[in-house]
C-alpha cells in the first residue's frame, strides 16, 4: 500500500522501497523504517509516538508535513534526510 488513514503500531521493520509511503492515522513507530534513495515516509497528520531506539535510516528521507510527533526520553537515530515542513515534533 501507499497510503494509510488508520493508526500504524509498528515495532519491527519498514521498509520503503520506492515511491512515497503516505501515513495519516498516527500511531507509534520503533524499530527500523529504512527508506531506500528516491523514496520518502511521510506523515501528513495524525499523532504520532516515535519509540526509543528508532532508526530512520537510508538514502531516502522522512518529510513531517502537518503530523504531531512525540519522541520520549531515549535515543532516535536519523541518517535518512528529515524535513519538517508543518506540524510540530517535540
Amino acid at each position: 500500500f501507499s497510503s494509510s488513514r488508520v493508526a500504524l503500531n509498528n515495532g519491527g521493520t519498514i521498509e520503503v522501497v520506492e515511491g512515497t509511503l503516505r501515513l495519516e492515522g498516527g500511531g507509534t513507530i520503533g524499530g527500523v523504517v529504512d527508506i531506500a534513495g528516491g523514496g520518502t515516509l511521510l506523515l501528513q497528520s495524525g499523532t504520532y509516538t516515535w519509540q526509543h531506539e528508532l532508526r530512520l535510516d537510508g538514502a531516502g528521507s522522512v518529510v513531517l508535513q502537518g503530523a504531531e510527533v512525540t519522541q520520549p526520553a531515549g535515543v532516535v537515530v536519523v541518517t535518512a534526510l528529515m524535513r519538517l515542513n508543518s506540524g510540530t515534533l517535540s
